[in-house]
């Protein structure tokens, strides 16, 4: 007897029975539709399960296995921010009293590989900021995953592995700001395209007045209060002297060089003779600073921190 194709029960035929070029519909095979179901599509798929390779790729286009990557990299840690290098971008600015932007923008590796990425701005919002306070802003990312950012905005300047987001294995110091006597971001603007930039305060921050009390001896005068002490950074100051004809020499704490001089001018009466200094003074990592002056009990009446460079 001879069966027709339209006499055969669905699903009474096993796959092993089926010649390789018979004409059967699929109904008619055991299993056969699931089967085809389980199977990875060339036209792309998702994996419910490892899948294995045989080998490390050879040729540009072949998967790489973990066992291939964790090689290339080994020995080499993205926990540090210092594995980042060059950087594009990340500028912050004020939106308004209590929120900032991160403009898009990329870090990259050595090699140039992009390590954390930015592609929209980002708004972040201070949640009870203090009075007369540096925030340091961080991007946090993936090793795996330079598009996947988180921002954590921290008064310190380090982060520690148990501070980044879970998951996160990179960060990346991109700046501080401030805030004002009412709580309220202090307005700045930042400018700089690479890793070195400028910070100026659209309102300099006033200093208590320092008072040489003895002549040609450096006295340390702390700005640690205006400093953001965890950025490599130094000052932009503006200083003016109220004392005959006294001369005034800046230098960072511990250093050997002294700066920007500041020139006393002759005035109506030599008690009220004045000076000025507009310049830039890096600090130690305390925030101090060196003032010398010729002439003992040098009232500098006005001290203001207009700003400061800062690299990330």
């Amino acid at each position: 007897m001879v069966l027709k194709r339209n006499q055969i029960k669905d699903e009474s035929i096993d796959n092993s029975k089926v010649a390789e070029n018979a004409a059967i519909q699929e109904s008619k095979i055991h299993n056969l539709p699931s089967d085809l179901t389980s199977k990875v599509s060339k036209d792309g798929d998702t994996m419910t399960g490892f899948l294995t390779l045989d080998a490390d790729p050879i040729n540009p286009l072949e998967g790489a296995t973990k066992q291939y990557v964790d090689s290339k990299f080994s020995g080499t840690s993205f926990s540090a921010a210092s594995a980042v290098i060059p950087t594009r971008g990340f500028t912050l600015s004020k939106v308004n009293n209590n929120t900032f932007n991160i403009s898009f923008g990329v870090s990259k590796d050595s090699t140039q590989q992009a390590i954390i990425l930015v592609t929209d701005p980002i708004d972040i919002t201070l949640v009870s900021p203090q009075a007369n306070t540096y925030y340091y802003v961080h991007l946090t990312g993936k090793s795996n995953a330079p598009g996947d950012v988180q921002v954590v905005v921290s008064s310190s300047g380090t982060l520690n592995p148990g501070d980044l987001p879970s998951g996160y294995d990179i960060s990346k110091l991109i700046g501080c700001i401030r805030t004002d006597s009412s709580n309220n971001i202090k307005e700045f603007t930042i400018t700089g395209k690479g890793s070195l930039r400028k910070c100026i305060f659209h309102d300099a921050i006033l200093m208590s007045n320092p008072v040489i009390t003895t002549a040609n001896t450096w006295t340390v005068y702390s700005l640690s209060d205006a400093t953001p002490i965890d950025l490599t950074t130094h000052l932009i100051l503006n200083a003016s002297i109220y004392n005959g004809t006294a001369n005034i020499f800046y230098r960072t704490a511990g250093s050997s060089a002294q700066l920007g001089m500041l020139n006393s001018y002759a005035a109506a009466s030599s008690s009220r003779a004045c000076g000025g200094f507009d310049g830039e003074i890096y600090t130690d990592g305390t925030g101090n600073i060196e003032i010398v002056s010729s002439i003992a009990g040098t009232n500098i009446d006005q001290f203001f921190v207009k700003g400061f460079y800062f690299e990330i």
